[in-house]
């Protein structure tokens, strides 16, 4: 048996299968002399910049050498020209492009490691040093790729008898190379020895977080079912307890029986994300901001001139039911912490075909009425709120951190679902709040975080920030999405007022100034699933 590093597999959280199949192979069938790294990282220094260096595997075997090992899972690889593409599963859509071939991949870790260790050992590696791709789970075919080897490429066919493989490629590896000796081995022994870690990869935290979170989201369901034969219902429940998936839900039900349904929030953005939902489905639901709708009825020029006047809509009850509206069986009330009396009463009375029988379901958060409004009695449903508790949206270190910084939230309880602490950066200036925000996004896009899975919010508007003059970060184009619709393949900016009932697995809170409102901060923290960065400036 193997030495691995690290030892404990029990506080290892492996990314994928894959890499958790190919840890205990090599763990039961290599002799007890070699060690086996895994998930490791190191840094060199060329010219005064540092470089990372990382490898999946890492086997020093005292009799041979090292071998770096790139791990492939999934169902099958092809390539095809310049592209390497890696199917999840056998479905058509499930594919994932690599960014270059995994032969290189190996390749460029195997060199790097050879450099890493000429510098902190000030000497050259003599002895053998091997890369390959490991595809635990399928074959491969022999022409793959001119880069495909029998000596560089370790598959399916091959996990019976990996110690029998892994000397063939260490074989192939040895030209002239000398043969391990013990001061090599412990030198390099303990140099991997401080590039691993029983933390595993941040990659790996982020993903099984993520899937556990989603594993949640239909929970809510059981509570709209109790409410099945209530026409009126106010639903209160901290950030995260799954009011917006509720409103939409009730939005898809009403709809799908036929009656006219009308959805409405505050945000532009959460109004957007819902509407092209509904459009996805199949259904039709309006979905609106309440300003938008209002502008929909007055037509823009009277509605642009009658806000120039007064921007509370003091004026909107009056003005609706001068010029008459669309009228709906059934009226979803999203963010209604956002809403005023009047906003409330408008929707109410005007805006639904029979008052005395109307349909409507209103969704609110108290802690997260940042604007100081307040809709009282104005939707005049007769039942006290119903009261949601439960955590759906937040690992339990992210909620937990969260209620004791603002002191929000403490009714709801947190989920199961572990993952990373929250991590505050206090910077002196703007330019190391900079950066330390683009280092750690290169991290997680390292560790394949996609940048769509990142948003960066902030208590100010971007043009305020300490981002204003870039239009670049981490190599990915930087987008606004407070006035912007979402592009791909870029950096998501938008202010912490402008997402809210929006949520994004990563968030980067940028606090500028500070004093920054406790109910902006708890909208800000708790729309992170899974990982929470809090840079203060």
């Amino acid at each position: 048996m193997a030495i691995m590093h690290p030892s404990d597999d029990s506080s290892i959280i492996f990314p994928n299968k894959s890499e958790k199949e190919i840890y205990y192979q090599l763990r039961s069938q290599l002799k007890s002399r070699i060690h086996v790294f895994y998930s490791v990282k190191w840094q060199t220094v060329i010219a005064g910049k540092s470089k990372m260096g990382e490898a999946d595997y890492i086997i020093v075997d005292p009799d041979n050498g090292i071998l770096v090992l790139e791990a492939k899972g999934g169902y099958r690889i092809e390539h095809t020209g310049d592209s390497w593409r890696l199917w999840n599963s056998a479905a058509a859509s499930d594919i994932r492009t690599l960014n270059e071939s995994p032969y290189a991949q190996a390749r460029k870790s195997m060199f790097d490691l050879v450099e890493y260790y000429t510098q902190t050992q000030n000497r050259n590696m003599g002895f053998t040093y091997a890369s390959a791709v490991i595809f635990p789970f399928y074959d491969v075919p022999d022409n793959l790729s001119i880069e495909r080897t029998s000596d560089n490429t370790i598959q399916y066919s091959d996990m019976n008898d990996l110690q029998k493989k892994i000397n063939h490629v260490f074989f192939a590896y040895r030209k002239s190379r000398h043969n391990m000796i013990k001061d090599d081995f412990d030198r390099v022994v303990t140099m991997l020895s401080g590039c691993t870690s029983s933390r595993p990869p941040i990659g790996a935290y982020f993903k099984r977080s993520n899937e556990e979170l989603t594993s949640y989201a239909s929970t809510q369901d059981i509570v709209l079912s109790m409410l099945y034969n209530y026409d009126q219902a106010i639903i209160a429940g901290a950030a995260g307890t799954g009011k917006t998936y509720m409103a939409i839900t009730k939005a898809v039900e009403y709809a799908s029986q036929g009656i006219s349904t009308l959805y409405v929030c505050f945000n532009r953005l959460n109004a957007k994300k819902v509407s092209d939902y509904f459009v996805s489905l199949g259904v039709t639901v309006d979905s609106f901001t309440f300003h938008q709708l209002i502008k929909r009825e007055l037509g823009s020029a009277v509605y642009s001139q009658r806000f120039a006047a007064d921007k509370t809509l003091s004026w909107v009850y009056n003005a609706i039911e001068a010029a008459g509206c669309k009228k709906y069986d059934a009226i979803i009330v999203d963010e209604a912490q956002d809403f005023n009396e009047e906003w409330a009463l408008t929707l109410r009375s005007l805006f639904v075909k029979e008052e005395t029988h109307a349909k409507i379901f209103v969704f609110y958060d108290e802690d997260q009425n940042i604007f100081q409004r307040n809709f009282g009695e104005a939707f005049m449903i007769p039942y006290p709120p119903f009261l949601l508790r439960r955590n759906l949206r937040n690992t339990r270190p992210i909620w937990e951190w969260l209620i004791q910084t603002t002191q929000m939230g403490s009714l709801c309880f947190p989920n199961d679902v572990t993952g990373l602490q929250p991590e505050v950066y206090n910077a002196r200036n703007s330019n190391l709040a900079i950066n330390w925000l683009e280092r750690k996004i290169r991290e997680l896009i390292e560790n394949d975080v996609e940048s769509s899975d990142i948003v960066i919010l902030s208590n100010v508007q971007y043009q305020n920030t300490c981002l204003a003059s870039l239009a670049v970060l981490a190599d990915l184009s930087l987008i606004d999405i407070t006035s912007e619709e979402i592009y791909s393949n870029c950096l998501a900016f938008c202010t912490i007022q402008a997402y809210k009932g929006l949520e994004s697995p990563v968030v980067f809170c940028l606090e500028k100034g500070k004093e920054v409102d406790s109910k902006v901060r708890y909208v800000g923290y708790s729309r992170a699933r899974c990982l929470l960065y809090v840079i203060r400036y």
